[in-house]
């Protein structure tokens, strides 16, 4: 009898399962512009958990390397974008490792390669800390999704 319940009922479970590309994890909010793929990859480091949606096939980003990057920016559980270079498609250029940005962006793009698109979940010591930055309120975790673009193709040809 239990078989036959459960024979039942798994079609049902199925069907009402959550899949495919407008799917959200339910412990997390997005803005509506966020990448919504399954992630291919994730892994974490020091306060820096990364899904990364698709592998480029540039040079692996390093401590020192040039790195250009097209992202949007929100704080964890809202859907309150905060900052984004998306719509302009114009990327922010820096070097990792050289503290122009907060700690989170260096150690989660590192081992990166170039034509990435990722997902990076800051812990708050890794971003603003504990006295953010506005409109970034104390202690925030932040989620990045990056894309990491190559440099324009030179003219020189």
């Amino acid at each position: 009898m239990r078989l036959l319940t459960l024979l039942f009922a798994l079609p049902l479970f199925v069907a009402c399962g959550d899949s495919g590309p407008d799917r959200v994890r339910p412990d997390e909010t997005y803005p509506p512009q966020a990448m919504l793929e399954e992630p291919v990859e994730i892994h974490e480091r020091d306060g820096v958990l990364v899904e990364v949606f698709e592998r480029g096939d540039g040079p692996v980003m390093q401590e020192g390397s040039q790195v250009r990057v097209i992202y949007t920016g929100w704080i964890r559980n809202t859907d309150r974008v905060f900052d984004s270079n998306a719509s302009t498609g114009l990327p922010i250029v820096f070097a990792i490792g050289t503290n122009k940005l907060i700690a989170g962006w260096s150690i989660g793009i590192r081992g990166l390669t170039e034509g990435s698109k990722a997902r990076l979940h800051i812990d708050w010591e890794q971003g603003y800390g504990k006295g953010g930055r506005t409109p970034i309120p104390p202690e925030a975790d932040l989620v990045f999704d990056v894309e990491l673009v190559p440099p324009p193709a030179s003219s020189d040809q």
